[in-house]
């Protein structure tokens, strides 16, 4: 028996109520979902999306596009995808398009879609790149930019105007300049500095040697106590205002945050937001919510994809995050980032999302007793349940049957299960191959009473590259007792998992256990 998706869910009549700012109250509510004829209907942070043939397990950085009914997914990889529901993603591998190792800038005029990247340190100026067939992958040089623009953010506003934003220092700060798309996108007039860093008045852009998620090898020659890394601008305009936000901190750092500076004119002055932090998650099951994108879905929704900090076989790496956002009365652009490592509805599902996205599903599996076939010295089965991204258990090998079981202490109702993945051991030429297999196959089985087991996940044929692998059950399953079995560990590594996640109420439609 396999199951998979989620035909319709009537949640418990139940609300939780939390301010998360002052200013911004929200709360939440739980609904019935609209009969709806496909699923699954919820997704969990950091993102499934199928890595393909990557170089490293690595996103981003990204951006999202929406064009023609279709949203286009770019990041730190060496190719995007493109979803038409912002669930079932499809890879393209362009050509002639350098884009591996460097945030991506993307805008469209006029059903030309033109991409540049955001070069730092590489001394070179960079190219500018356009199609007009983005799923078939096949990109032309158009133009040469004038300068290195570190963290590149392209800009085109409601009159055509296109604007450069760019930074990535920790002295430079944000600057902005125009660019003349009719010739070749060189630069009209000097460029402006927009803002710098401020953490002396500003607490949330501080280094913080506590907050370190891991060592990256740019946090090697400074003290974390330095000033702060200023960059990944990305503009919004909203009622005739103009929302210049940036990431602090660094990418290393649990802190990794978003802030806005605001301005009646896209190169300012721009004054600095009240409400910053306005995108912010430093802790839970995985952290950070920087160097986003924020834009709007098909009904006008306005969604904050994000960077999040993760590692994988000791080594820092990234995913990506997605969280609801808005413009409130007052012209406040917030994020949504409570519950956020937790089953949220996809974009469409939910008619006000930033007020109404959390499933009322909580997490079952925390600190809960569990068991394996084998544990590699220093990699303990603790480790698969303690809620933190940057450890995880180690079977003493990858063979087929390696195993680990969670114990939920008494029979729960189970919605949604998250798998995070780690790769110990995994050859040097599996974590740089574009061709190898990279996919885990697993399967899952629950019980009751620790004897009679029933198989309710069956990836034992997965293809897929999943590091955070997330599955909506189409009906809810109670047990106490949920195993995961390996059958395939790409690169000769051992079998390794961040974090068994599992997802539900302990008695029914309770959301609280007691």
């Amino acid at each position: 028996m396999k199951l998979y998706y989620i035909k319709e869910v009537t949640m418990c009549e139940s609300k939780l109520f939390i301010i998360v700012n002052l200013s911004i109250p929200l709360f939440f509510a739980s609904f019935a979902v609209a009969q709806v004829s496909d699923g699954p209907f919820t997704y969990c942070n950091p993102l499934s999306v199928d890595l393909g043939p990557q170089r490293a397990r690595r996103l981003a950085e990204p951006v999202v596009v929406l064009h023609k009914n279709d949203y286009y997914l770019f990041s730190r990889a060496n190719g995007y995808w493109y979803s038409s529901n912002l669930r079932d993603w499809t890879f393209v591998k362009p050509q002639n398009l350098p884009i591996v190792g460097s945030p991506p800038s993307v805008v469209v005029i006029d059903d030309t879609f033109y991409f540049t990247i955001g070069n730092f340190g590489s001394k070179y100026r960079p190219d500018l790149y356009s199609t007009k067939d983005p799923k078939k992958g096949v990109w032309g040089k158009v133009a040469t930019l004038e300068r290195e623009y570190g963290d590149a953010a392209m800009f085109v506003d409601d009159d055509g105007r296109v604007y450069m934003y760019w930074g990535w220092s920790q002295i430079e700060g944000i600057k902005a300049v125009e660019l003349d798309p009719k010739n070749n996108f060189k630069e009209i007039g000097e460029p402006v500095a927009c803002f710098f860093g401020n953490e002396s008045v500003y607490g949330w852009e501080q280094r913080k040697r506590e907050n370190l998620g891991f060592i990256s090898i740019r946090s090697r020659p400074y003290l974390p106590e330095e000033a702060p890394w200023i960059e990944g601008p990305w503009m919004n305009k909203h009622n005739g205002k103009y929302y210049l936000q940036y990431v602090a901190v660094g990418v290393e750092f649990v802190t990794y945050a978003d802030g806005i500076y605001t301005s009646d004119s896209p190169l300012g002055p721009f004054k600095y937001s009240p409400h910053n932090p306005f995108s912010i998650k430093a802790n839970g099951f995985i952290s950070g919510t920087g160097h986003s994108c924020t834009f709007q879905d098909k009904k006008g929704n306005y969604w904050h994809i994000v960077t999040m900090v993760s590692s994988y076989g000791g080594r820092g790496r990234n995913q990506i995050g997605l969280f609801p956002a808005a413009f409130d009365a007052d012209g406040v652009l917030h994020c949504n980032t409570i519950f956020g490592d937790y089953p949220q509805y996809y974009p469409g599902i939910k008619g006000n999302p930033v007020r109404n996205n959390f499933t009322d599903w909580m997490l079952l599996s925390h600190k809960k007793y569990a068991e394996a076939s084998s544990t590699l010295e220093g990699y303990g089965i603790k480790n698969a349940v303690d809620e933190n991204t940057m450890t995880y258990w180690c079977a003493a090998s990858g063979d087929p049957g390696e195993y680990m079981v969670i114990d939920l202490g008494r029979e729960c109702e189970i919605r949604a299960l998250q798998f995070n993945f780690d790769q110990h051991d995994a050859s040097e030429e599996f974590a740089m191959s574009r061709e190898n297999p990279r996919y885990q196959s697993y399967t899952v089985h629950v019980f009751a009473d620790n004897e009679n087991w029933t198989l309710i996940i069956d990836k034992s044929n997965n293809t897929k590259d999943f590091p955070h692998d997330y599955t909506e059950l189409s009906e809810a399953v109670n047990a106490r007792y949920v195993k995961l079995t390996n059958v395939f560990t790409p690169g000769g590594g051992k079998f390794a998992v961040k974090d068994l996640r599992i997802f539900g109420n302990p008695r029914g439609c309770n959301i609280l256990p007691g």
